[in-house]
């Protein structure tokens, strides 16, 4: 009798586990509208979900991803989760068109992992490296610089946008926290100077450095086309655009409600906001179409 209950015990314990993690991407009955990658080494999407299916493109670290559909259960690394069913960022789509993919669900939060600073020169080489651009704001006005960084051939340009005016040349981490520049050029001229900068990170992933008159603050830039989404707040919400939505260049001739309509199909969270409504509305009956195909894969 005692080894049937100690079975049963285990059985139980074992269904209640396996339960409990698929719970995680669910509240109040329904699926979590938008995760994070929870993984320093990234997330690879694909295009089924399986691990012997084709790679369609990585996600990096603490990124927010809307979820679509949650599919079928495996254990990878050891960690029993579901497959998730994610819209691709509209960064990578191809066209115009909406991309998704499948990633696996065990690296995926419901909470924004907490940014974890650089700890030595080759982690910061890889930070500056793994966004595009990086948009920096002197005194946290409105005109800015773009900073782009190559980890690929150690180069990078930093200038006005659109102002044609800039330098570039190449870099390396010192430290944990300082860069070294190496300007070769400044447009068509040529310009030998070097220098170094002290970052200062902030709690969203941001970093900040004084150039002596004034402090500098970067945010992280994903591009699609002439279009650019940042992330600037702890709760890596893109729809808060630094300079005011309303100023925003590549739609100061289109309405609010436009543009909020636009990055709701680009699956940026509308919680809290007035367009929640109109977030669900658009998104339930994709997410229901979608759901449908992934319980027939099971």
């Amino acid at each position: 009798m005692k080894k049937i209950f100690c079975i049963l015990f285990l059985f139980s314990a074992i269904a209640s586990s396996i339960f409990a993690d698929k719970n995680r991407f669910y509240e109040n009955g329904k699926v979590i509208d938008t995760m994070y990658v929870d993984s320093e080494d990234g997330l690879k999407v694909r295009d089924y979900p399986s691990l012997k299916s084709n790679r369609l493109c990585g996600l990096i670290h603490r990124l927010p991803v809307k979820v679509v559909a949650i599919g079928k259960e495996e254990t990878i690394d050891g960690i029993t989760a579901p497959w998730v069913e994610i819209l691709i960022p509209c960064y990578e789509w191809k066209s115009d068109k909406a991309e998704y993919g499948w990633a696996f669900g065990g690296y995926l939060s419901s909470k924004q992992p907490d940014f974890v600073p650089p700890k030595n020169a080759a982690e910061l080489q890889q930070y500056l490296s793994s966004v595009e651009y990086w948009d920096e704001y002197e005194n946290n006005k409105t005109n800015y610089y773009v900073f782009s960084f190559n980890l690929l051939n150690g180069s990078f340009w930093h200038g006005g946008e659109g102002s044609g005016i800039g330098e570039g040349g190449n870099w390396k981490t010192l430290s944990k926290n300082k860069v070294y520049f190496h300007t070769s050029y400044v447009m068509e001229y040529e310009e030998d100077s070097s220098w170094e900068l002290v970052f200062k990170f902030e709690k969203d992933g941001s970093f900040n450095y004084s150039s002596g008159k004034s402090i500098n603050y970067c945010y992280p830039r994903f591009s699609k086309k002439n279009w650019s989404l940042y992330s600037v707040t702890s709760k890596g919400n893109y729809i808060t655009y630094y300079a005011g939505i309303k100023d925003w260049s590549p739609y100061n001739v289109r309405s609010i409600e436009e543009i909020i309509m636009e990055a709701i199909s680009w699956g940026i969270s509308a919680d809290g906001t007035s367009y929640e409504k109109n977030y669900h509305k658009y998104w339930n009956p994709i997410m229901a179409e979608h759901q449908k195909k992934a319980d027939a894969m099971k």
